[in-house]
């Protein structure tokens, strides 16, 4: 994920954007720009940065490199921002707190049925939806996450957590009857100004 939100970062305002992050026993993502089809790239959990933009550029979609100080400085854009910069803060923060996936959930002292983040979509102004199955369950929880303060970012994997905790062991009545449908929504953030 960071390795993509770098390149996503270098690139926004030249209208690249990763419509698609595929997580899974085969990870791709699925590309466009500007007014290009979309096009489905295949990748691997160790695909670099380099290795990213040469598929890019082998699928006619160049891509420019990171700023130098990407992985050294905090780049958080104003909620201003071209929204595929402030898309690329959300794929940052959620990198940043993979953490909290693997060992919040354990803190809060309730057992999860095993879970997975299997994909990641853009969505519009900047948005990132998450889609997240768990075993045993019929439904999966669609997590939106705004992007309008992206202050508020930080920290935003452990909020995640957070909810679907209770989304899990305490759901609303409106949520109970999602689950019914086959996906419950959950939104993270506020909208961009």
């Amino acid at each position: 994920m960071r390795e993509i939100a770098a390149v996503q970062r270098a690139n926004a305002e030249a209208g690249l954007r990763f419509e698609r992050i595929g997580l899974g026993v085969a990870p791709y993502i699925t590309v466009t720009q500007w007014q290009l089809p979309s096009q489905q790239l295949e990748l691997t959990y160790d695909t670099s940065r380099s290795q990213l933009r040469g598929l890019l550029d082998q699928a006619g979609l160049p891509a420019r490199q990171e700023p130098a100080d990407h992985d050294h400085s905090d780049w958080r854009p104003p909620a201003t921002a071209h929204p595929f910069v402030r898309y690329a803060n959300v794929l940052n923060e959620l990198w940043a707190d993979g953490e909290a996936f693997a060992t919040y959930i354990h803190q809060l002292g309730f057992p999860w049925p095993a879970s997975t983040l299997t994909e990641v979509t853009a969505g519009k102004a900047g948005e990132a939806q998450l889609s997240i199955a768990f075993e045993g369950r019929p439904w999966t929880a669609c997590v939106i996450i705004r992007s309008g303060n992206p202050a508020a970012l930080i920290g935003i994997g452990y909020s995640i957590v957070e909810h679907i905790d209770q989304l899990l062991h305490r759901p609303t009545i409106e949520q109970q009857q999602q689950m019914q449908t086959g996906s419950v929504q959950l939104i993270h953030g506020r909208a961009t100004p």
